[in-house]
């Protein structure tokens, strides 16, 4: 059941990247902030697989509900946990092993969060705080150009950033890109995607997503920064430069260089901005809805542990359906007895026959066909011995 459930989650998340990046084309088109894109993905990633799996019964039971016309409830609503209705599932020890993976990959990626929470404000309370240009800023030996803080972000610059003369195009343009980070609140989105994706450290969609939103916050600051005035070339080689020097990364810490994002940057500043406004954008975003819809769509699996632990249930609902069923028929055939008119084995076994098309009309899995109608030929034979012949 695990095993089916992660690869389930993983295709959605799949699919979810893909309308995410649909998405980010959307959203530039129509001159938005594309990080919203792959926060999107990201969230919906975390939360229609688990909607799914504790959803997914109750559609099934949905779906059969209507069954409750010819048949009674009881068979209705064990559809989706009858033996046989079910998936196969996976071996207990590899359920197990699984879900102790899971914890155990979750836990250390947080504990790293947490360690380095730990790391930075330590070494924030040795920062000392600075007024450049402006704005207040938070000074360290070898620590930023970064935004630091969740609720109450600052702007961290190193030493020779500070002595700069207040003149200086690349401090300007330094502060410029911290300070839309500060106002995007960055360091909280960077935290709730890595947190996000620790969730899931299996999930290769999501922490790929989460790179994206990385370069998507940077992309899209750069681009705020080149709106103020300040001159692409003049930047990019801001952005070389700082690359090319020393730099201590903590995790949900915009910064202003990525060197993995580098080259990306690169080719954003230069790239001219897609032409269609509102008309592109839209016929960009229709299929990234419909791949969300897909995603929302995909069947979650049930099976397994999970439809063991129903099996008892489905079972006896089975028994008490067929039962009706046939305590229905028993009634006919007596009252029909008593009018002195002889009792026809083909009438419960048309009956029977009746019933099985009607399964089969809705789609009902064969192995659950099978049951119900063993089920009731055996009822039949217990309440009716006249008609022990019926097939």
């Amino acid at each position: 059941m695990i095993l089916a459930w992660l690869i389930y989650a993983t295709v959605v998340s799949s699919v979810l990247a893909l309308a995410a990046r649909l998405g980010e084309g959307a959203l530039r088109a129509g001159r938005g902030s594309t990080r919203f894109s792959w926060a999107a993905g990201l969230i919906l990633s975390a939360a229609i697989p688990p909607g799914g799996l504790a959803l997914g019964p109750w559609l099934a039971d949905s779906r059969a509900a209507w069954l409750s016309g010819e048949l009674p409830g009881a068979l209705a609503r064990s559809w989706s946990g009858a033996p046989g209705a079910a998936g196969p599932g996976s071996p207990v020890w590899l359920d197990v092993f699984l879900l102790s993976a899971w914890g155990a990959a979750t836990a250390a990626l947080l504990t790293s969060l947490g360690l380095g929470w730990l790391r930075l404000r330590a070494e924030r309370d040795g920062w000392r705080r600075s007024t450049v240009g402006s704005m207040s800023v938070l000074v360290s030996p070898d620590t930023g150009p970064a935004t630091v803080g969740i609720w109450r972000p600052e702007i961290v610059i190193p030493r020779p950033v500070e002595r700069l003369p207040d003149d200086d195009a690349g401090r300007r343009m330094i502060l410029r890109h911290e300070l839309e980070h500060v106002l995007a609140r960055d360091g909280l989105l960077a935290l709730g995607a890595f947190v996000l994706a620790a969730l899931f450290p299996w999930n290769a969609a999501m922490w790929w997503m989460r790179r994206r939103l990385l370069l998507a916050q940077e992309i899209d600051c750069d681009r705020r920064v080149l709106a103020a005035g300040i001159a692409a070339p003049e930047y990019a080689e801001l952005l070389v430069a700082s690359a090319r020097g020393p730099r201590r990364a903590f995790v949900g810490v915009p910064g202003l260089v990525r060197r993995s994002t580098l080259r990306r940057r690169l080719a954003a500043l230069v790239r001219p901005e897609p032409g269609g406004g509102r008309l592109r954008a839209a016929g960009v975003a229709a299929p990234c809805l419909v791949l969300v819809g897909l995603a929302a769509a995909v069947p979650a699996p049930v099976g397994g542990t999970l439809a063991a632990s129903r099996g008892g249930a489905a079972t006896t609902g089975l028994a008490d359906a067929a039962d009706l069923l046939l305590r229905e028929w028993t009634a006919r055939l007596e009252s029909a007895g008593r009018s002195g008119v002889e009792v026809d084995p083909r009438a419960v076994a048309a009956g029977i026959r009746r019933l099985e098309a009607r399964l089969e009309t809705v789609g009902t899995p064969r192995p659950l066909i099978d049951h119900a109608l063993h089920e009731a030929e055996r009822l039949a034979r217990e309440h009716l011995p006249s008609v022990g012949g019926a097939p």
